[in-house]
């Protein structure tokens, strides 16, 4: 199989990041096309393949011929063949197994431009969970109108794209790709700056969102269980962990897990407190079970602070 990577390399293409089936960088042609200067790392992909390659920023697309001549190179001889060989024997090797079907929640490329290729939520739906439409896109919340569901992203520590974890209203959330290891990451770790080093940790990203919403920043470990690494993430990066697990007072599993949580983080030396559900309701005036039944921003903020020991509005 030819190794695009050294050619593309060869080439001065900057950025390079190699996956799978695809290998992305900076697009060798978008400041010829556009004017400006490529600052966009997963805008530009090649399949390793076939040598077939697009922008979604700038739109430059073709063959690996192109590249070539996109940096003023001369196009190998024996380039375009080997390519077409290449090719051909892997469709004769596909041919014999079940082909992959490629849609728009089952990628063939699982980039930031696929993730944004989703509509934004729909402005009812956030309001039914009280969340501000400036807050889904900060956090690239999107919605699949076919299957009627959240997009939500999940993003390594550093802001790389990892995943999605589709969200329907009465059903398990759904992870894209199946073996995507979020117990790795936490979600909105990368979005918070870093001189914030008080955070709320809660079950669900949803509600990291909600607080965010309130002033309050949060991250979401994807369950009540917390990993070591993430344990770890928490430890490395603030000096206070408030734990909002659902609320133990009504939820049987927040109840379980909450010391246990506390416990191993203080062992990795990083204070851990509990969240304050006092007084918090949900739109039916019951207790609230997490974050993200309260209504009100004013009674979150003050929930969190009053986890942290302060009273009154100073």
């Amino acid at each position: 199989m030819l190794d695009l990577l050294p050619l593309l390399e060869d080439l001065g293409i900057q950025g390079l990041r190699v996956g799978a089936k695809e290998i992305s960088g900076f697009c060798p042609a978008h400041e010829a096309r556009t004017g400006r200067a490529n600052t966009n790392t997963q805008a530009w992909s090649i399949n390793r393949e076939t040598g077939a390659h697009i922008c979604y920023s700038c739109g430059f697309k073709g063959g690996l011929a192109d590249v070539y001549r996109a940096v003023g190179e001369v196009v190998p001889e024996d380039l375009e063949s080997e390519l077409a060989k290449q090719s051909i024997e892997a469709s004769l090797a596909r041919a014999t197994r079940e082909e992959t079907v490629y849609t728009q929640t089952s990628p063939m490329i699982m980039d930031l431009p696929w993730l944004r290729s989703f509509p934004p939520m729909p402005e009812n739906m956030l309001a039914h969970r009280f969340i501000r439409p400036e807050a889904a896109q900060m956090y690239d919340l999107h919605w699949d109108f076919d299957g009627k569901r959240w997009v939500i992203p999940i993003m390594s520590p550093h802001g790389e794209l990892m995943g999605v974890q589709y969200r329907a209203t009465g059903q398990r959330p759904d992870n894209f790709p199946k073996e995507l290891e979020k117990s790795t990451t936490l979600f909105g770790l990368h979005l918070i700056p870093p001189t914030v080093k008080i955070v709320v940790v809660v079950e669900s990203p949803l509600d990291v969102v909600r607080l965010w919403c309130a002033g309050v920043w949060a991250v979401a470990s994807f369950g009540v269980y917390i990993s070591d690494a993430q344990l770890d993430l928490l430890s490395r990066n603030f000096t206070m962990v408030v734990v909002a697990v659902d609320n133990p007072a009504i939820d049987k599993a927040g109840r379980e897990a909450l010391e246990p949580i506390m416990a191993r983080l203080r062992r990795r030396g990083c204070p851990a407190i509990v969240f304050d559900y006092t007084g918090l309701v949900d739109r039916d005036g019951n207790v609230a079970k997490d974050p993200g039944d309260v209504a009100d921003d004013y009674s979150l903020y003050q929930a969190f602070r009053h986890s942290l020991g302060i009273r009154g509005d100073s």
